[in-house]
């Protein structure tokens, strides 16, 4: 039973990050993502269907159910609150938090969150700026956070531009590779990056210049209003 919860909130809060990412949620890429066989997949999201977690439209997106939606916000909630743990207290390298927290939001229960939202001051975000959700359960008012922009939504003809990284989504987060990748170049959050589209890749550059692929391009949300930079929390 606790293999099939585990497995259930991974899927939920893929889902969650597909969103985030502003990614159509198929079964393709729970595939792609997830690292599975298709028909494990299928299962998988068939026995969510049945326990009312997701509904399929009629063009096979899969979508979250409201109780679906609250589980999933649940998850993803304990996950970036425990990065946050393992960055702030513990002072675990920023690019091992995210397969830790992995691990530990299945086991972290309702009061040892309460707890890290009070240790840490309450914070909003994780280490790699992105919103830590469902916060208002604990009595905490998120204020508007900085426009941001993936850098997949910048439009061409304003390319190059130069800009502030707010936030690396958890599916950089999950490949160790991708993501040391980015941390060596100097391309995290809240550091100071140009970009300029290079044919199927954009050319970004934070300490170093990297070629990043269009179809990765969801990756980053920048922030073209701002210059600033402040890349000390990052190991």
């Amino acid at each position: 039973m606790k293999e099939i919860v585990n497995t259930t909130e991974m899927y939920l809060r893929t889902i969650y990050d597909l969103n985030e990412d502003r990614v159509p949620v198929r079964q393709s890429r729970l595939i792609e993502r997830m690292h599975q066989a298709a028909a494990t997949v299928f299962h998988t999201v068939t026995r969510m269907k049945r326990a009312g977690l997701v509904s399929i439209a009629e063009d096979n997106l899969i979508e979250l159910t409201d109780p679906g939606s609250i589980r999933a916000i649940e998850v993803t909630r304990k996950h970036r609150l425990a990065e946050r743990l393992l960055t702030d207290v513990v002072n675990m390298p920023t690019t091992l938090v995210h397969g830790e927290a992995s691990r530990l939001q299945h086991v972290m229960s309702e009061e040892a969150e309460r707890r890290i939202v009070d240790l840490l001051g309450g914070p909003t975000t994780s280490p790699w700026g992105n919103p830590i959700p469902g916060l208002e359960h604990f009595g905490i008012t998120v204020e508007s956070t900085v426009a941001a922009t993936k850098l997949a939504d910048l439009p061409e003809s304003t390319l190059p531009v130069a800009g502030v990284v707010r936030s690396i989504s958890e599916h950089a987060q999950s490949d160790p590779e991708l993501i040391r990748f980015l941390v060596n170049a100097g391309v995290i959050p809240g550091a100071r990056v140009t970009i300029r589209p290079n044919g199927k890749s954009y050319a970004v550059r934070g300490l170093d210049e990297i070629e990043l692929p269009k179809k990765l391009a969801h990756i980053i949300d920048v922030d073209c209003t701002s210059t600033s930079s402040n890349i000390s929390a990052f190991n």
